[in-house]
């Protein structure tokens, strides 16, 4: 008996969770003033996702936090519980399933959204979307290894709308001069 349940206790423990967790948008360079969306996407999964626990760390000078939607693939038959909070320049979000390993497996595949972030640019600016705390749970109820754990921030420009309008000018003047050398 004894030998058994060291068999499997080295079972669990050599269990290998990889996991990949991108931030991405939905383009790279936004205006003062547009709405910027950002999905945070698991993938590489070896074994289904039944929790997470996310602070994305943003510039809290070039953006303001607008809302927060999450996936649909940890809640399937069961509600699940989801919260959220906003603390100066890190949002913290989590969510927790409360769905049968199989039930979770068939839905999730091995990548998915696990949410959609929005935000409004502010000003203008280079800017950096981090995940910095990330724990993540498997349906077995195991915590993935932290080591296996690989993440992709974002990285993009906000370019203020004035300065935009403002690269346009000498065009429009070379336009306007040369209509009126053309109409003489």
């Amino acid at each position: 008996m004894k030998k058994f349940i060291a068999l499997l206790t080295l079972m669990f423990s050599l269990q290998a969770q990889a996991a990949l967790l991108t931030v991405k948008l939905d383009r790279d360079q936004f205006t003062a003033g547009d709405e910027v969306i950002a999905d945070i996407w698991i993938s590489d999964l070896t074994t289904p996702l039944a929790g997470f626990d996310l602070s994305l760390w943003f510039d809290d000078s070039l953006f303001s936090f607008n809302q927060l939607v999450f996936g649909n693939k940890l809640s399937i038959k069961e509600v699940s519980i989801q919260d959220q909070s906003v603390v100066g320049n890190v949002l913290n979000f989590s969510e927790t399933s409360f769905d049968f390993y199989y039930d979770l497996a068939e839905q999730q595949g091995s990548a998915f959204v696990l949410a959609r972030i929005t935000f409004d640019a502010i000003k203008g600016g280079m800017f950096d979307l981090k995940l910095d705390h990330v724990l993540l749970v498997d349906a077995d109820g195991f915590e993935f290894d932290a080591n296996l754990i690989k993440v992709v921030d974002a990285q993009g420009n906000v370019v203020p709308a004035p300065a935009t309008a403002l690269l346009l000018l000498p065009a429009l003047l070379f336009l306007g001069r040369r209509r009126q050398l053309a109409a003489r």
